[in-house]
């Protein structure tokens, strides 16, 4: 539990520190897309580790329901930046979206380990 703590701080100052720096709109965009970045490496691993405990029946039953959630993720990004159509920061809304939504589906897979979630025992 403290290591995901530590993660996410980890993660927000990066994304603070980037965003401190950023003087411009698109430096900003560039920061927000460095975070979803960051964000979608860790919801990746931590994909594959539970996969990797999952039996057949619940891998392919994982994949359907992240496939889902994927379009779900980036149709609500789309959105979300749609309201600010035609604006310099639209890029960053909607990856801020995509970054907001990838941090929160990371901890309902952590969530998921019947032992709990260990960053140690990741492949």
């Amino acid at each position: 539990m403290l290591k995901n703590a530590a993660f996410g701080s980890l993660c927000f100052l990066i994304g603070m520190t980037t965003y401190a720096l950023a003087q411009t709109q698109a430096e900003m965009n560039q920061a927000a897309g460095t975070d979803l970045e960051i964000a979608d490496a860790e919801l990746n691993k931590v994909y594959k580790a539970l996969r990797a405990k999952l039996s057949d029946d619940g891998k392919t039953r994982l994949k359907e329901v992240q496939l889902i959630w994927l379009k779900y993720r980036d149709k609500n990004a789309e959105f979300e930046a749609s309201l600010y159509e035609g604006g310099s920061i639209a890029p960053m809304v909607h990856a801020g979206s995509l970054t907001t939504s990838t941090l929160n589906r990371t901890e309902q897979l952590k969530g998921m380990f019947a032992e709990g979630y260990e960053e140690d025992s990741l492949p």
